[in-house]
């Protein structure tokens, strides 16, 4: 049987496993191996969100009034609403611009997130939260920006 300990130990291991892929993926002009690392990314992600909320005894809405004004937390939120996209509306995320970015890489352009919004009413929070911290910004950054948020969540250590 598999204790809280160690659940929460493989959705680490996971996530993180994840970002690397993210990390070898940004620097890549191949254009599917970025895509499908922010992919894999999301989706652990979700699994780590998941397991905070359930700890922290959180419902959606919860955890929407415990990450509000924090802007780590609400990336956070953003990303695992993207996720949703992606799994609901077949959404692929990871778009290469022809621009220059902060970061150097060996090839010209950069991955970033592309604009994404859901129509139902009741995202509009987490649509705006995207918008604000993650549209239209590098890939990694913000995918690390959502990992420093969960370590300092006492429900995931």
């Amino acid at each position: 049987m598999t204790t809280p300990g160690d659940a929460l130990a493989a959705r680490w291991r996971r996530l993180d496993a994840r970002v690397q892929e993210v990390r070898a993926g940004v620097d890549s002009a191949d254009p599917h191996q970025c895509p499908d690392a922010v992919a894999g990314a999301l989706d652990a992600l979700y699994d780590l969100w998941e397991f905070w909320t359930t700890s922290a005894q959180l419902t959606s809405r919860g955890a929407d009034d415990r990450v509000r004004g924090e802007s780590g937390g609400e990336l956070t939120a953003a990303l695992v609403h993207a996720r949703g996209g992606k799994s609901h509306e077949a959404v692929e995320f990871g778009d290469f611009t022809d621009t220059y970015s902060d970061s150097y890489f060996s090839h010209y352009g950069y991955w970033r997130w592309q604009a994404h919004s859901d129509p139902k009413s009741r995202f509009a929070e987490r649509d705006a939260w995207y918008a604000a911290h993650v549209a239209h910004q590098e890939v990694l950054p913000v995918l690390e920006t959502a990992l420093t948020w969960l370590r300092q969540q006492p429900e995931l250590h």
